[in-house]
């Protein structure tokens, strides 16, 4: 086997050690399934599975790092949408002046890079990408932990006359992935984790000093997700809308002081409920802005056999205060820019 060929068959073992199992189950038998091997329900049957179909060549390299980009770090997130000034918005969806301008700035090296099997301590800018008019930004960090295998204990009567027993523990990998994406007039910013949104304020100015001789961010207008909250809570009175957009919980904050809240106790949309719709008519948009707000999104079907796909929601808190987004499950990539295209993107009154 030539060389080129060992040393990508080594480096999709690792992806699947390190990266793939660390992916939600569904989301490993959505690709299992397209590669025609079913039936496993745990991570050691996914990681056999996964073996096989790289070893036997039906899973490549190529295709892993595809399918982790779709995959890896998406949801569980806060996300702040910027408008990119006019000014910028063709140099910086041109990969050429990019390239230069990286290249210029010492990181060259980081264009269209592999993707990285790093885990550093502390959070490390590791790949810069073009693709499709698309500018992406990612950081990695991360850690080892040891989680119990009591499937692989055992004991033994030694050569000393001792008998031993042994506790097996398997090693298992996180790690965080922020990314800084770039779309034409829009700007998105993902941090992952439930931090508090009082730390990312100095989060989001740390990424800007590394990317800021391509994007200094945070100089830009940050859109408004009071407006937004607005804008969705009113769509979701709709009875059009009813099956796909969802409000359990909105408050609606007074200009003058106060606030009104409006919710469910289902899954379902207070819009549901007659008297707090006659309530919510008798609210004057011009008298009140959003607070924050829990939505209700009905996703498009993960798999081709949308028939039998188990109906996919995913919740989406907007809140004014730092005007952040923020996604509580875990997504694939293309479920976080449908989410994302829903955020109708206002600036602030």
């Amino acid at each position: 086997m030539p060389d080129n060929e060992r040393s990508d068959l080594q480096k999709a073992r690792d992806l699947v050690r390190d990266v793939v199992l660390a992916q939600s189950n569904i989301f490993i038998k959505e690709l299992l399934r397209k590669k025609d091997f079913k039936g496993a329900a745990t991570k050691d049957q996914f990681e056999a599975q996964l073996e096989e179909a790289v070893d036997s060549g039906k899973l490549t390299y190529a295709e892993l790092t595809e399918w982790i980009e779709e995959m890896e770090g998406w949801g569980n997130e806060h996300v702040y949408l910027y408008k990119v000034p006019d000014a910028l918005v063709e140099s910086l969806a041109d990969p050429v002046k990019v390239k230069a301008r990286l290249v210029k700035g010492g990181l060259g090296d980081l264009w269209q890079a592999d993707r990285s099997l790093e885990f550093p301590e502390v959070r490390k800018l590791t790949g810069i990408y073009h693709t499709d008019g698309e500018l992406t930004f990612v950081w990695h960090e991360g850690a080892d932990y040891r989680k119990r295998a009591p499937e692989k204990d055992f004991d033994e009567d030694a050569a000393d006359g001792e008998h031993y027993y042994y506790q097996a523990y398997r090693r298992m990998a996180q790690r965080d992935v922020t990314r800084v994406i770039v779309r034409r007039a829009l700007l998105a910013v993902f941090l992952p984790g439930d931090n508090q949104p009082a730390t990312h304020t100095d989060r989001r100015v740390d990424l800007c000093g590394e990317i800021k001789a391509l994007a200094p961010f945070t100089d830009w207008e940050l859109y408004s997700m009071g407006e937004a909250i607005k804008a969705l809570d009113t769509a979701s009175m709709r009875p059009s809308l009813s099956e796909t957009l969802r409000a359990p919980n909105t408050r609606w904050d007074a200009k003058g002081g106060g606030y009104v809240d409006f919710g469910s106790e289902t899954d379902g949309s207070y819009a549901a409920v007659d008297e707090l719709r006659e309530v919510r008519a008798a609210v004057r948009r011009s008298k009140f802005k959003g607070g924050h707000a829990q939505f209700r999104l009905r996703l498009p079907p993960l798999g081709e056999k949308q028939a039998k796909e188990k109906e996919r929601v995913a919740k989406v808190h907007l809140f004014s205060d730092y005007d952040r987004i923020r996604l509580t499950a875990r997504l694939t990539r293309n479920d976080v820019w449908w989410i994302l295209k829903k955020i109708p993107k206002k600036r602030r009154k």
